[in-house]
């Protein structure tokens, strides 16, 4: 039994294809499914095209397992799917885009390793020359994945692959530190990495998308950055701090050493300011790493 969630915004050109190829794949697989449509405050045609297919006098017994739910505004691609999750009847979800840059067939594939497997997550990890994009975001990309890894202690090739199927009850437990953007999947995967989940990467292939893509590089970017730091800071706080705390040790340091050098007691005064400031620092990143784990939090080490 699966859920498919299919956030769309802005999506007439493809939508209508990707819910009939969903629809093929699935019945081919005999699967006992639902496909949750979220349109997310849609500007163009989106809402007429979801409308008829949503309509059981319009679609008949074809889409009769489809539902269809509207934001009246936008609210962001990660709480599209937030509203997809919290209306699926089924403990399997899977998420795919809907601008034909993933393949259904891809999806159910994902979703039999899953079960058969016992994974809590398994992720499309994007191959392909459309996956690549241009140098400045292929940089950002593998940046952001380093930091990911870092914080989590574990390898991850994908960080946000908008293709994958994971099982519904963990989702649920983190859903409220989790991005209503395009962060959504990012710190999925970190909110699953850091309860010790067991998540697997299968290679995919990324198609060509068809449309304009709504992701902002830079400003997304920066955002996936911020929930990067607050989840990983939810979960485990001495990850964050203690850079921090070594930074500032070591800079107060050597700032105490040319003060004592240069006989300047400014530089000396800012340098003993900088090792107090990463003392406190790191108690605070300790007092909320202990806070966690009384509260009952699975705070990772």
């Amino acid at each position: 039994m699966l859920t498919v969630i299919i956030p769309v915004y802005n999506e007439e050109a493809a939508i209508l294809h990707t819910v009939n190829e969903m629809f093929v794949a699935l019945k081919k697989k005999r699967l006992i499914f639902e496909v949750v449509v979220v349109n997310d405050g849609s500007t163009d045609g989106t809402y007429k095209v979801l409308d008829k297919l949503g309509s059981p006098a319009r679609s008949g017994k074809k889409y009769e397992s489809l539902h269809v739910i509207h934001h009246p505004h936008n609210m962001g691609y990660g709480a599209a799917i937030k509203t997809g999750l919290n209306h699926a009847s089924y403990e399997y979800c899977a998420i795919i885009d809907a601008d034909l840059t993933y393949s259904p067939n891809e999806m159910v594939n994902l979703f039999e390793i899953l079960k058969n497997r016992n994974f809590d997550m398994v992720v499309g990890m994007r191959t392909g020359r459309f996956y690549k994009g241009s140098f400045g975001k292929q940089v950002l990309r593998f940046l952001l994945r380093k930091i990911v890894e870092y914080m989590s202690g574990r390898s991850i090739p994908d960080i946000n692959s908008g293709a994958r199927v994971f099982k519904k009850s963990i989702a649920m437990k983190n859903l409220r530190i989790l991005s209503d953007k395009f962060s959504f999947t990012t710190s999925l995967t970190l909110a699953f990495m850091m309860r010790h989940c067991f998540v697997h990467y299968e290679p995919i292939q990324y198609f060509g998308r068809k449309g304009n893509t709504k992701v902002k590089i830079i400003k997304d970017s920066v955002r996936t950055l911020g929930f990067i730091l607050s989840v990983s800071a939810f979960f485990n706080p001495l990850r964050v701090f203690f850079p921090i705390f070594v930074f500032t040790e070591i800079s107060g340091v050597v700032v105490i050493l040319v003060g004592i050098l240069s006989s300047n007691l400014l530089a000396t005064g800012l340098g003993i300011l900088s090792l107090l400031a990463g003392i406190i620092v790191f108690s605070l990143g300790l007092l909320t790493h202990v806070v966690g784990f009384k509260l009952g939090d699975e705070t990772t080490y």
